[in-house]
């Protein structure tokens, strides 16, 4: 529902700033609204050879309990991370 994901970021905002983040240091955004995300995590999963992400501790440990119910998002999780590092130069 588009009015309820709207009211949570709004919601998750607020809690932000109440939590003691002041966005006059800290930017505050909806990641989802940045299109450079997605599009590089896109182009890290195209070049992240598979056997790298099989290597993942958290995704063995679920595959190995789920089998092969486990999904895709867990597998791609590390490109994810590697995307956000790279454009919001975090460390």
């Amino acid at each position: 529902d588009p009015a309820e994901l709207y009211e949570s970021t709004l919601s998750s905002a607020a809690l932000y700033i109440a939590a003691g983040i002041d966005p006059a240091k800290s930017k505050i955004f909806v990641q989802s609204h940045v299109s450079a995300h997605a599009e590089l995590t896109w182009l890290l999963n195209c070049i992240t050879p598979m056997n790298w992400l099989e290597r993942m501790i958290q995704f063995k440990e679920k595959a190995k309990k789920q089998g092969e119910s486990v999904g895709v998002g867990l597998f791609t999780y590390p490109t994810l991370m590697a995307a956000d590092i790279i454009l919001y130069q975090a460390t």
